[in-house]
């Protein structure tokens, strides 16, 4: 019998307008359809169907509509840490950097091993310019999954922002060797950083190398295509920065076609 009642709710899980054809076969009671409206009305009342509908919306880039769904998610349940994260990487976007820490440190707050936490609170404060407090979180996330590639990642800009680049070399390549998962494809990121902390250290070889990688992983990276320029100018091949300038700008880079007014004109 309980087999029989989990098929059943699996075919109307799959196909959700089956059950008026059960229901007309004598398989469910004739008024499931009404215990299946109320179900729906509480669920469109939990505080999970609130964050799903702040996701759509941030997608959408509407920050406001998002923030407002995520405000209602956290009214139903002041513990959702899915409400407080998304809530805080709005408030990211928006640059409101300190209320996005403010939403970090109450997931936190209620689970101190949260991931999720410290990576957030990490990139918020790397926006503030407090690399230090951000690799300290970074630090911890990297503690709690050592296999994280995010936090490698945003580790090693971190430590490029005090001119650690040693350190951000050995982090990014830590990412890149092992394949560390991120969130997106952060590749041509990953080369493109790594290639400037090899620049900076006069490491010309090895910082076109991966600035070739970077845009290898993408032909639409104006950053890469722009990096790529400045060290060719700093070992005296002008035509060939002059050019990668030229890619750079057609693909919308600002400071490029500042370098082709004043070095390749």
């Amino acid at each position: 019998m309980k087999k029989n009642i989990a098929f059943i709710f699996l075919i109307i899980y799959f196909f959700p307008f089956s059950y008026k054809f059960l229901m007309k076969m004598g398989f469910l009671p004739l008024n499931f359809g009404t215990y299946l409206y109320s179900a729906n009305i509480i669920y469109a009342k939990s505080s999970n169907y609130f964050v799903k509908e702040g996701i759509k919306k941030k997608d959408k880039n509407n920050f406001d509509g998002a923030i407002n769904d995520f405000n209602k998610a956290l009214e139903i349940n002041p513990t959702n840490i899915q409400a407080l994260f998304n809530r805080g990487k709005v408030k990211e976007d928006i640059k409101d950097y300190l209320g996005a820490i403010e939403d970090f440190n109450q997931i936190l707050l209620i689970d101190e091993n949260n991931k999720l936490g410290y990576l957030g609170r990490g990139h918020a404060k790397n926006h503030l310019k407090d690399y230090k407090g951000a690799i300290n979180d970074f630090n911890k996330a990297i503690s709690l999954d050592k296999r994280d590639g995010d936090a490698y990642f945003m580790r090693g800009r971190a430590k490029a922002n005090l001119k650690d680049y040693q350190g951000a070399i050995i982090d990014l390549t830590n990412q890149i060797t092992n394949n560390f998962r991120i969130w997106g494809e952060r590749d041509a990121q990953s080369y493109l950083e790594r290639g400037k902390a090899k620049a900076n250290l006069k490491d010309y070889e090895g910082a076109m190398s991966d600035f070739n990688k970077s845009i290898k992983f993408d032909r639409k990276n104006s950053n890469g295509y722009f990096q790529r320029g400045i060290l060719n100018y700093e070992i005296g091949n002008k035509k060939q920065s002059c050019s990668d300038w030229l890619k750079s700008s057609s693909l919308g880079n600002v400071d490029s076609k500042k370098q082709i007014e004043e070095y390749c004109l």
